[in-house]
């Protein structure tokens, strides 16, 4: 029985050192080789000076053309509109940014039915996972994510829990050093052609605040940077309009271009094509003249 528990104590000791080195290595990879998502971008960026920085969902990632952006100012522009990511994902975002000495005049916020979302998405508490003792990642996910203590405490549990976005096939990507398919430096992903358009609905109902445009508001005026949200174009036949009016309510600042675009320039039922990306960057940068 004795040589049995010390054979059962062996592997688990086993196990345990083996799971340490596993999850050291996998974190090394991440915050060192070329990275293949947003987060880790933001993550490796060096402190400099970006006069506009976009940040959204899918509906910044596919909208704002960061080159006309450039060409048209003159000065630097960073899209880091990342799919699916919400409106705290965004603030992680813009906090890390900060954190990296990353200098910022404007700050477009895309927002629409999101203001109806407090949580963190999949998609972005995942990303940041391999940074979790960062200060400011873990600061922002340990009230937020339920299983935190585990994800933060358990060797390797964080990357075993997030297989498919965190696995060995990414991580072998990373050391690799494979690019991904959009320059991060500009993030702009365009989509093309004209798919048909199906029905689509804003919320009937609003929520009474969303605490990360609060939190977004007093970073804004703590660090001088001027807080721009917006409220990217949809097809003519969206329902529920009268969100966005009381979205407006709530957040006066909002720019309204939900209705700034024809059908014919989009991609789908939320997303512009390529054309209609090129002229709604052009539109907004007109209204800030």
């Amino acid at each position: 029985m004795k040589r049995f528990i010390w054979f059962v104590s062996g592997l688990t000791v086993a196990f345990i050192i083996m799971m340490t080195l596993a999850d050291i290595g996998y974190t090394a990879i991440y915050r060192h080789c070329i990275p293949r998502n947003k987060v880790v971008y933001i993550i490796q960026m060096k402190p400099t000076a970006i006069d506009r920085v976009f940040l959204g969902s899918s509906r910044v990632a596919n909208h704002i053309v960061t080159s006309e952006v450039k060409k048209t100012t003159g000065k630097p522009a960073i899209n880091l509109g990342i799919e699916g990511s919400g409106l705290a994902d965004n603030l992680l975002q813009f906090k890390l940014l900060l954190d990296r000495k990353i200098r910022i005049k404007k700050l477009y916020l895309q927002v629409d039915y999101v203001y109806n979302d407090e949580n963190l998405s999949l998609i972005g508490s995942t990303a940041a996972l391999p940074f979790i003792k960062d200060p400011v990642v873990s600061g922002f996910l340990e009230p937020r994510l339920k299983n935190y203590p585990a994800y933060a405490h358990i060797p390797f549990y964080r990357y075993a829990m997030s297989d498919q976005v965190l696995g060995l096939r990414e991580c072998l990507l990373s050391l690799a050093n494979k690019r991904p398919k959009d320059d991060f430096s500009d993030g702009f992903h365009p989509q093309h052609g004209h798919h048909k358009i199906l029905p689509f609905s804003l919320p009937k109902s609003i929520a009474s605040q969303n605490h990360s445009i609060t939190e977004f508001k007093r970073l804004c005026k703590k660090n001088s940077i001027e807080f721009i949200p917006f409220c990217a174009p949809y097809p003519s036949g969206f329902k529920n309009r009268d969100f966005l009016i009381s979205l407006k309510k709530k957040l006066p600042e909002l720019q309204d271009y939900s209705t700034s675009i024809p059908d014919s320039l989009f991609y789908n039922s939320v997303h512009l094509n390529s054309d209609g990306a090129l002229a709604f960057t052009r539109l907004l940068l007109a209204d800030e003249k």
